[in-house]
């Protein structure tokens, strides 16, 4: 699942609960074509 996390200023920051394990794909909100993965255990 792919997921915007907004624009994140300096001094401020995001958070996001998985329910199921698996790689989250993410994007950067300035540049779409840079994207990072969060890899969830059991």
């Amino acid at each position: 699942m792919l997921f915007d996390p907004t624009a994140i200023l300096p001094g401020h920051f995001y958070s996001k609960v998985y329910d199921l394990p698996g790689i989250n794909l993410y994007y950067c909100f300035y540049h779409p074509s840079m994207i990072g993965g969060v890899k969830v255990e059991p």
